[in-house]
């Protein structure tokens, strides 16, 4: 497949993965036991689960597309991005289909799960995920932008959103939809200057 073709199909990705992102952050319901079963919940995070998956597609086009540019700063962040993204397509897509079965079978025990910060193990891995992520985006966020080959806004939205997303769970409530609305315009930007570049 020639370069072009994989920016242009790349960036076609991530314009509709941008999309898909910022609509299921939308519809997605409170973090609470009793919205776990409810279709609401299950969509959004098909929705979401659908962007990680266009998104990491995406990045790779967009880090292909600028690689000699971007150099070693460049290349740490978007493998941190690029890992933390494929562990939270894992994380998702168990919320999406084991979360809502485990809710019906034993009610006690996601309600447990979800009244409570996720501790030890658990909340290590999820804390240690979102920080990378972080990282990774504001990475190469920074180093596109350094870079100068794509639209110096498309950066910097990719910068804040991405290093605000991978934070949200620490954010607060009011506000935690808007750091994914911010990372999906920024996706839809950068992709759409992969898709229509010549």
């Amino acid at each position: 497949m020639a370069r072009s073709n994989l920016y242009r199909w790349g960036g076609l990705a991530t314009i509709v993965g941008g999309i898909v992102l910022a609509v299921g952050e939308f519809l997605h319901p409170k973090n609470e036991a009793a919205n776990v079963t409810t279709s609401l919940w299950v969509i959004s995070h098909e929705l979401i689960l659908v962007s990680l998956v266009l998104g990491i597609a995406g990045l790779f086009a967009v880090y292909t597309r600028q690689n000699r540019e971007v150099g070693s700063l460049g290349f740490i962040g978007f493998l941190l991005a690029y890992v933390t993204m494929l562990s939270f397509t894992g994380i998702v897509y168990f919320e999406a289909f084991f979360n809502p079965v485990l809710a019906a079978q034993v009610p006690e025990f996601v309600q447990k799960m979800m009244s409570q910060e996720p501790s030890g193990t658990l909340g290590a891995i999820f804390l240690a995920s979102g920080l990378l992520f972080s990282l990774g985006w504001l990475l190469f966020g920074f180093a596109t932008l350094r870079a100068r080959i794509f639209p110096r806004w498309g950066a910097i939205l990719a910068l804040v959103g991405g290093a605000f997303l991978g934070l949200e769970p620490l954010l607060p409530q009011s506000i935690q939809k808007v750091p994914a609305v911010v990372f999906g315009l920024a996706l839809v930007w950068l992709g759409y200057f992969l898709w229509s570049e010549r």
